[in-house]
């Protein structure tokens, strides 16, 4: 069985919840066998869409792309998905992507973004869309 990279793209060092949820990526890509996680400061798409396509092209210029990218919002994801493109690789046939905030958007790309939505006096909800391999439409509500 292959090694897998599953990349933790970060916003901001000082963000709590940045670090929040770095910690639970960590913890659940742990629990994957064989799989390991990258992050840290050459990762950071500091919550733009720019930032998310230059890391990834940096990334891809260094080798293969990992399994997974998580973004720390949808903007970073969209750029993300956009450098991936530019390099041939599908969305989520070879890496799946997901992203933050459920911007309207998200659901009506080529590949739709599967994305969590946030809503600040409300359960956080995943938003199951295309970019991590699941039918669109399909979600799951988490309590915080």
């Amino acid at each position: 069985m292959q090694q897998q990279l599953f990349v933790d793209l970060g916003g901001h060092a000082d963000s709590q919840d940045k670090v929040k949820r770095h910690q639970a990526v960590a913890t659940a890509v742990a629990r994957i066998p064989r799989a390991t996680m990258a992050g840290g400061p050459d990762w950071r798409g500091y919550y733009f869409a720019s930032g998310g396509a230059k890391v990834i092209r940096r990334l891809l210029a260094a080798g293969d792309p990992p399994e997974a990218i998580i973004c720390p919002n949808d903007q970073t994801a969209l750029g993300v998905m956009a450098a991936l493109r530019e390099h041939g690789i599908d969305v989520p046939g070879q890496v799946a992507v997901t992203g933050i905030d459920d911007l309207p958007m998200t659901r009506h790309l080529r590949t739709s973004l599967t994305t969590v939505r946030q809503p600040i006096r409300e359960p956080t909800t995943l938003v199951r869309r295309e970019s991590c391999g699941c039918a669109p439409g399909e979600t799951a509500r988490r309590e915080r």
